[in-house]
């Protein structure tokens, strides 16, 4: 079981527990599968991670960046961490945070 973030969630992946909105609807009970319907439906309400079956945090992340082209994954990582040089990424919070500025950034990059 793992809570993640909402942009590694894909179609087919089975929830451990309820997906509330901001405001505790349920969205979605735990036990069902995921499809792109339910995704949108959370990106709409706000949701940001859900808990899901036997996929850590960690796994999906590094499953998402087997997708994109190591030269640009390379490229944008150090652009990113030049931005926390004065920071760090020691904490938790501040290497979530790069992680998430990596991979929007090369969002960005692919629209």
């Amino acid at each position: 079981m793992g809570v993640i973030n909402l942009e590694d969630l894909k179609p087919d992946m089975l929830l451990d527990d309820d997906v509330l909105a901001r405001n505790g609807r349920v969205l979605l009970r735990g036990g069902n599968w995921l499809t792109e319907k339910h995704l949108g439906i959370f990106k709409a309400w706000g949701v940001t991670e859900a808990s899901v079956h036997r996929i850590t945090r960690d796994e999906a992340a590094a499953s998402a960046a087997e997708e994109i082209d190591p030269t640009i994954l390379k490229a944008t990582e150090e652009r990113m961490r030049s931005r926390f040089i004065h920071s760090g990424t020691e904490h938790p919070l501040l290497a979530e945070l790069l992680r998430v500025c990596i991979f929007r950034n090369i969002q960005k990059l692919e629209s």
